[in-house]
């Protein structure tokens, strides 16, 4: 999937904080100088390996996603042909504003981008340009209505409508380097090696847009 955004329009979205990387969103202009479009990329994901995280250096790696990376990285060097001034990098804005504004998906209250092609199944890359493009119609519809089985679902309690408690999820509790209670582990972030695990993904199995669904 990909939209197309203006860079006015999502670094008015600049200066909110993200608690848990406990710094705030920057404006495209940080990365770009003179930037006026950002291409926002999504990619459905297939398989729980998808979600694999391992440590190295006191840091989480994720080599599920090198497949985003690749992709991202072949696009950049087309429009590079055609003339476009391109960053490539991974920008601390917004990729969840990105894809509202870009038309891909709207915000679910597990407070993932919900699509109609994958549900929340989808993880995002994008591109700065300094290239004015054709923008892309936000997407307005609410995709979840009534629908709750992602609250429910979620083994730690962590979910209330559209917010997240990093301090019960099983995802923020080991990005902030906690250690979650193992019998939670064993069911929700499988062990694949002493360094890796694959992390929770109950509350986007449950959601009736996802692709994936457990056998």
């Amino acid at each position: 999937m990909i939209g197309v955004v203006s860079a006015e329009d999502i670094d008015r979205y600049a200066g909110i904080p993200v608690t848990w990387e406990n710094r705030k969103l920057k404006k495209t202009t940080d990365y770009l100088k003179n930037a006026r479009s950002v291409i926002i990329l999504g990619f459905g994901l297939w398989d729980d390996i998808c979600d694999l995280a391992t440590r190295k250096n006191n840091r989480w790696l994720y080599p599920g996603e090198m497949l985003l990376s690749v992709c991202q990285r072949d696009l950049a060097l087309a429009l590079h042909k055609e003339g476009l001034r391109v960053y490539t990098g991974y920008p601390f804005i917004s990729h969840k504003y990105l894809a509202i504004l870009g038309g891909i998906g709207s915000m679910g209250k597990n407070s993932m981008i919900i699509t109609r092609q994958f549900g929340p199944q989808v993880r995002f890359r994008c591109l700065i340009t300094d290239t004015i493009l054709e923008y892309d119609q936000p997407v307005t519809e609410n995709l979840c209505g009534d629908c709750n089985k992602c609250l429910a679902a979620c083994p730690t309690g962590a979910l209330s409508e559209y917010k997240v408690d990093q301090q019960k999820c099983l995802v923020g509790q080991h990005i902030a380097g906690k250690h979650p209670e193992p019998e939670r582990l064993a069911g929700y972030e499988p062990q694949i090696t002493p360094r890796s695990h694959i992390m929770c993904r109950e509350c986007q199995k449950a959601c009736p847009y996802s692709k994936f669904q457990p056998d």
